[in-house]
C-alpha cells in the first residue's frame, strides 16, 4: 500500500493563517477525496471490480439492513 508523504500540499499551505471557518470546509473536503483514494487503491490491490459508490452502499446496507 502507498504511504503518503509528511509535507502538506500546497493547498493545505495557502490555509494556513485562514479563520477556522474558511479553511474548515477546505479540510474537509480534503479528506473525503483523500479516503475515497485510499479506499479505491485498496480495492484495486484486492482485485475487487468495486466502485467506491458501490462499497459505501453495501456498508449502508450491512449497517442498517432495516433501511426501506
Amino acid at each position: 500500500m502507498r504511504t503518503t508523504s509528511q509535507r502538506p500540499s500546497r493547498s493545505l499551505e495557502r490555509l494556513e493563517g485562514q479563520p477556522p471557518e474558511e479553511a474548515i470546509p477546505h479540510l474537509l473536503k480534503s479528506l473525503g477525496h483523500s479516503l475515497r483514494q485510499a479506499v479505491e487503491e485498496r480495492l484495486r490491490a484486492e482485485k475487487l471490480d468495486v466502485s467506491f459508490a458501490h462499497f459505501v452502499t453495501m456498508f449502508a446496507l450491512v449497517e442498517e439492513p432495516g433501511l426501506p
